[in-house]
């Protein structure tokens, strides 16, 4: 959940919003797995559509269906032999970790301005 290599880590939905306060980018990355956290090859991002979206946890029922397609898209271009993964560059993004509570009412309060706008 989240666009790498911006945003590695937890509630990478919310912190864009806490960080900008706007319309912030949310996505799903279907990536390959190393030793970091997050850090393996990217195969696709996909933005979560925002149509009907209200909130993060809107946005968070949104990305459901879509991580679903996405990996099947993967999978079946691994089927295919046609998988393409791109390297991070690791320091293009940051780690983030599991939002305070105060943080993650702030993040909510900034997402549904943006959202409703």
């Amino acid at each position: 959940m989240g666009p790498l290599p911006a945003y590695r880590g937890m509630d990478v939905v919310e912190w864009p919003f806490l960080e900008t306060g706007t319309m912030a980018r949310a996505a799903v990355t279907v990536h390959l797995m190393d030793q970091g956290l997050a850090a393996g090859p990217i195969i696709e991002v996909a933005d979560i559509p925002r149509s009907g979206c209200r909130s993060i946890a809107d946005l968070r029922v949104a990305a459901e269906g879509l991580k679903v397609e996405a990996l099947l898209r993967a999978i079946g271009s691994h089927r295919d032999g046609m998988l393409q993964p791109k390297p991070q560059v690791i320091a293009e993004g940051r780690q983030y970790f599991v939002l305070q509570p105060e943080l993650g009412r702030l993040a909510e309060i900034r997402a549904a301005r943006a959202l409703c706008k």
